[in-house]
């Protein structure tokens, strides 16, 4: 019983860590994700008249209380506030990235909706 406790809580530790590429540090390639996109941008590092950035939702966590920054832009993307996107993207590792770039890139494959908040 011990070690079937044991395997199940392993499981769960495994897939909850490997959920996102972002957190997931043996992500090496590129993956598709869907993702809800807030009706506002947020500041990104908490001063106001800052740069902004998309407050989001990604797979599993869609439709929860909970909202992440991303503080890259996503390739090929228009926003336009006062509406709510989901999205399909493609994130990719960068290999090398420049001081302060982010390791990952965003890329937009499909506007699934766009509703008006």
């Amino acid at each position: 019983m011990k070690a079937l406790l044991s395997f199940a809580l392993l499981l769960l530790v495994t897939v909850v860590y490997a959920g996102s590429p972002d957190t997931n540090p043996n992500f090496s390639g590129s993956e598709v994700i869907k993702m809800r996109i807030q009706s506002s941008q947020v500041d990104c590092d908490g001063v106001i008249g800052g740069p902004l950035c998309y407050s989001v939702q990604k797979e599993s966590k869609i439709g929860k209380e909970n909202w992440e920054t991303l503080e890259q832009s996503i390739e090929g993307f228009n926003y336009e506030a006062g509406f709510v996107y989901d999205v399909t993207v493609k994130i990719e590792r960068i290999e090398n990235p420049e001081p302060n770039q982010s390791q990952f890139r965003y890329i937009l494959i499909d506007v699934i909706s766009k509703q008006a908040d």
